[in-house]
C-alpha cells in the first residue's frame, strides 16, 4: 500500500486560538456512538515504549480565509415555544447529572442563568442551527428551523450549544474545541438515552475529542473554570521536547488544529487544489494526539477506549517509509 505525499493549496475558514491551566489525571470512560474501529490488540507494548512524532506533510502555508460574499442578514428573534420547555428541562437535568457524575462539576448555576430564544434569518446564516453571542453569554440562540425541517436535531443542537455556553468556546470557532464539544455532546446524550444526530463534518475533530477527554479529563475543568484556557497551548506544553521524526514543528497544538481544518475543509468541499492524500493529514493529527495521550500514563482500559476512536485505522501498524517521492505508508498488521 503506497500513499505518496505531495503539496496542497488550501482555502478554508481561519480559526482562532483561545490560553493554560493546571493538570490532574484520572480515567473516565463514558459510552458514546463514536467508535471508529474494532481492532483488537494483544498487548500494550506500543503505548509503553517511547514514541517519536512522525510528521510527513511538507506544508508550511497557512490555511486561507474564504473571501466569499457576506450573505448574512439580520436576525429576527422569538420566544421558545412552550411545548419545548419540558424537553429543555429534561436535557438540563441530564446535563447537570452527566457533568456531576462524570467530572464532579456542578453546572446547575450556569444552566439556571440560561435564557433561550429562537431566531430566523436568511442567506449564509440560514444553516447555522445555534450560537452563543459572547456579548450576551447567558442567551442561547436556536434556529427556528429546529422546530420544523430540522426538528430531528433539536436535542443534539441544544446540548452542543449549551456545552459551548458553559465554557467550551472562544471568539471564533476552533475545530479542536468543536471536536471536544461534539464528543461531550455525544457522551451526554448517550448518558441520557437519546440518539445523537451528529454532523459528519466534525467526525475527524470529534474522534480527536474523544481521545483527549479520555486521556485528560481535566480538560473539562479547565474549560469550565478558566475563561482563558487554550487547549492548543496545553498540547504544546505537554509535548515540548518530544522527539519528532522526518520533519519538525515548533507548535504541535497549532499543527493539530491546521490538520483538522484541512480535513474539515475536505469533508465539506471548501478546499481545492490539493494533491496530498487526506490520510496523511489524519495520520499527523493522530500522531500528535497519541503522543499527548501517552503523557497522561493512561490505564489499559483508557487505552482500549482510545484505540476504538483512532482517527486512522490500523494506526499502530503503520510504518512510514521515506523514498525519492516523499513518504509512503506500509501496514504491517491486521
Amino acid at each position: 500500500m503506497k500513499k505518496t505525499l505531495s503539496i496542497l493549496l488550501v482555502v478554508l475558514f481561519l480559526l482562532s486560538l483561545l490560553v493554560g491551566c493546571a493538570s490532574t489525571s484520572s480515567n473516565i470512560i463514558r459510552t458514546d456512538s463514536g467508535i471508529t474501529n474494532n481492532n483488537e490488540y494483544s498487548d500494550y507494548n506500543y503505548w509503553n515504549k517511547p514514541h517519536s512524532i512522525r510528521l510527513v506533510v511538507n506544508i508550511t502555508t497557512k490555511a486561507v480565509e474564504y473571501e466569499g460574499e457576506d450573505q448574512i442578514t439580520q436576525y429576527e428573534y422569538s420566544r421558545l415555544p412552550r411545548n419545548k420547555e419540558k424537553i429543555i428541562a429534561f436535557l438540563q437535568e441530564g446535563l447537570i447529572s452527566f457533568f456531576q457524575e462524570t467530572y464532579d462539576i456542578d453546572i446547575s448555576s450556569k444552566l439556571k442563568a440560561q435564557e433561550i430564544r429562537m431566531f430566523s434569518s436568511s442567506g449564509a446564516s440560514e444553516g447555522i442551527m445555534g450560537f452563543v453571542d459572547l456579548e450576551n453569554a447567558n442567551v442561547l440562540n436556536l434556529n427556528d428551523r429546529l422546530l420544523s425541517d430540522f426538528a430531528f436535531a433539536f436535542e443534539t443542537t441544544y446540548v452542543h450549544e449549551t456545552i459551548h455556553q458553559i465554557g467550551f468556546r472562544g471568539e471564533k470557532m476552533l475545530l479542536t474545541v468543536e471536536g471536544i464539544t461534539d464528543a461531550l455532546t455525544d457522551m451526554a446524550l448517550c448518558y441520557m438515552g437519546i440518539e445523537p444526530e451528529l454532523t459528519e463534518y466534525y467526525s475527524e475533530a470529534r474522534s480527536i475529542g474523544y481521545q483527549l477527554l479520555a486521556a485528560d479529563p481535566e480538560i473539562v475543568h479547565c474549560y469550565i473554570y478558566n475563561n482563558n484556557f487554550n487547549i492548543l497551548q496545553r498540547i504544546d506544553d505537554r509535548l515540548d521536547g518530544f522527539s519528532q521524526e522526518f520533519r519538525r514543528s515548533g507548535h504541535l497544538g497549532n499543527l493539530l488544529e491546521n490538520r483538522l481544518e484541512i480535513l474539515y475543509g475536505i469533508s465539506n468541499n471548501t478546499v481545492w487544489g490539493y494533491s496530498t492524500d487526506p490520510l496523511a493529514f489524519a495520520f499527523e493529527a493522530q500522531e500528535i494526539v497519541f503522543s499527548y495521550c501517552q503523557t497522561t500514563n493512561p490505564s489499559n482500559e483508557t487505552i482500549d477506549y482510545i484505540r476504538s476512536h483512532y482517527l486512522v485505522t490500523n494506526y499502530e501498524y503503520i510504518h512510514v517509509i521515506e523514498d525519492s517521492g516523499g513518504y509512503h505508508f506500509e501496514i504491517t498488521g491486521p
